[in-house]
């Protein structure tokens, strides 16, 4: 049983505890689960009420699998700067990326419902180009202070920001081109 998913009016039903009982705070609120950690204090398993998980790890610390007493689980691979490069689940559910040298979001994404992602990132790591399976795609460009100059996407939308050196907050107060502007 899962006691998670109770609430105390379920649980009162169940155990046919009357309202207000104390029994109900005895039996339920002092449950503590019971708890396994590894070497490097990541817990690998947890159990209450006949409910359980394990979890497995890496030599990095990254969760890799994951498995309950339902029969869900799901496991996961990451590269060598620790970003998830692959994610599956028991219901035939999967992911996977790629990411670029600077550990960039998502460089290539894909998943088993055929939906994908790709991007291209510039030398600032500011995000270039966007392009989907749906059609949908964006290109961007930046200035030398990393500020959106251009914006166009498949939707027909542009913008062309000129002039833009800087946009700051500071002592409660907006500044573009450190002109105060509020």
């Amino acid at each position: 049983m899962k006691i998670e998913n109770l609430t105390i009016n379920q649980i009162i039903e169940q155990k046919g505890l009357k309202e207000g009982s104390i029994g109900i705070l005895k039996e339920w609120s002092h449950e503590h689960p019971k708890r396994e950690y590894d070497k490097n204090n990541n817990e690998i398993y947890r159990e209450s009420n006949g409910y359980w998980i394990k979890s497995k790890y890496d030599k990095n610390n990254n969760k890799i699998y994951c498995k309950d007493s339902d029969g869900y689980w799901w496991k996961s691979k990451y590269d060598k700067n620790n970003n998830v490069i692959y994610y599956e689940t028991n219901d035939g559910y999967w992911w996977k990326s790629e990411y670029d040298k600077n550990s960039n979001e998502i460089f290539y994404y894909e998943n088993s419902n055929g939906y994908w992602e790709k991007k291209k990132y510039d030398k600032n790591n500011n995000k270039i180009y966007h392009k989907d399976s749906n059609g949908f795609w964006y290109k961007k460009e930046y200035d030398k202070n990393n500020n959106e100059i251009y914006h166009k996407d498949s939707n027909g939308f542009w913008r062309k920001r000129e002039g833009i050196k800087k946009l700051e907050y500071k002592d409660g107060n907006y500044y573009l081109n450190d002109e105060k502007i509020n």
